[in-house]
């Protein structure tokens, strides 16, 4: 079993993204220019992790559109191994839609994912003796919860299965696979479907994640945006604020965050304390990216913004 080799399954997009000139959606009609660039959380992953010097191996799904050229040939560039990007005839790559507002916050999305939704186990069954080397599996919640459930009960027991939430609406998932999961990223509206009760007060939040931790979740992190993150670990529990930064465009923060942890926690390297810091130094540096691509993280790069904030 290679432990530096990590199995990434979930959703690659086409993210097509807009500032807004205010720090709200104007209803009047505005001239707006919308970039394409390829997105999905389990891409955003996948990139961190290669940058942290780890051997990727990517399983997801595309349509049989001109976008799919695109994401295969991104995938090569970035020495990703992509043999396993199903291409589906008839469907459309998923696309989704950001409008930044000036302050670089998430205003607004629209988001076309069906194709993830015909992604089924049938897919994943020929590669399971493949996908049983790997240590390391990561899933987020693109995938549907028939899929989502397959993977739980195919991962080896000598492997660690780590869960990053992609959005409310798809948090409800992952509710009966909870105890299959090493560690989970979510924020909190995501939480707040697992628990079925608002978040709102810190001892609120902390009350979730000592649930999701007594499901059998060794590594729980509910993310709360410029106000840092609640933290359940068997070595540390708490809130820890973020750490400052120049903020630019806060999506993909919670991605870098994640990655730098799943880093952490399998390197055996760091201590907890440690590998809380590393990832809000990892968020902080996403937040103030101009854009994301390769380069944007690495331990390097961790280490300095961790020296500049002490």
């Amino acid at each position: 079993m290679r432990t530096n080799d990590i199995l990434c399954v979930g959703g690659i997009n086409i993210d097509w993204s807009t500032l807004s000139p205010e720090d709200y959606f104007p209803v009047d009609s505005i001239p707006f220019v919308f970039t394409p660039t390829i997105g999905g959380v389990i891409y955003n992953v996948a990139l961190n992790l290669i940058d942290l010097k780890h051997d990727i191996r990517l399983i997801s799904t595309v349509g049989d559109d001109p976008h799919h050229e695109m994401i295969i040939t991104a995938l090569q560039e970035k020495k990703i191994h992509c043999q396993h990007i199903f291409k589906q005839k008839g469907e459309q790559t998923a696309s989704i839609i950001f409008m930044i507002g000036k302050n670089g916050e998430l205003l607004h999305h629209i988001a076309r994912t069906q194709i993830y939704d015909t992604f089924t186990p049938h897919y994943l069954m020929p590669l399971l003796t493949e996908m049983e080397t790997s240590k390391t599996w990561v899933v987020d919640t693109d995938l549907s919860e028939e899929t989502l459930s397959f993977i739980a009960n195919a991962i080896p027991k000598t492997s660690k299965l780590f869960c990053i939430v992609s959005t409310p609406s798809k948090a409800g998932r992952i509710a009966t696979i909870l105890p299959y999961f090493e560690g989970i990223f979510l924020n909190k509206a995501e939480a707040s479907v697992l628990i079925k009760y608002e978040l709102n007060a810190d001892d609120d939040i902390l009350a979730a994640s000592d649930w999701l931790h007594k499901q059998g979740i060794s590594y729980v992190f509910i993310t709360l945006g410029k106000d840092g993150v609640c933290v359940n670990t068997p070595h540390y529990r708490g809130i820890i604020p973020a750490l400052p930064a120049n903020v630019h465009d806060t999506q993909g923060a919670g991605d870098a965050f994640a990655s730098t942890i799943i880093d952490g926690i399998i390197s055996g390297s760091y201590s907890m304390k440690e590998i809380i810091f590393r990832g809000l130094a990892a968020s902080s540096l996403a937040v103030e990216a101009k854009k994301r691509n390769n380069g944007m993280l690495s331990h390097a790069l961790i280490t300095e913004k961790m020296q500049k904030t002490q």
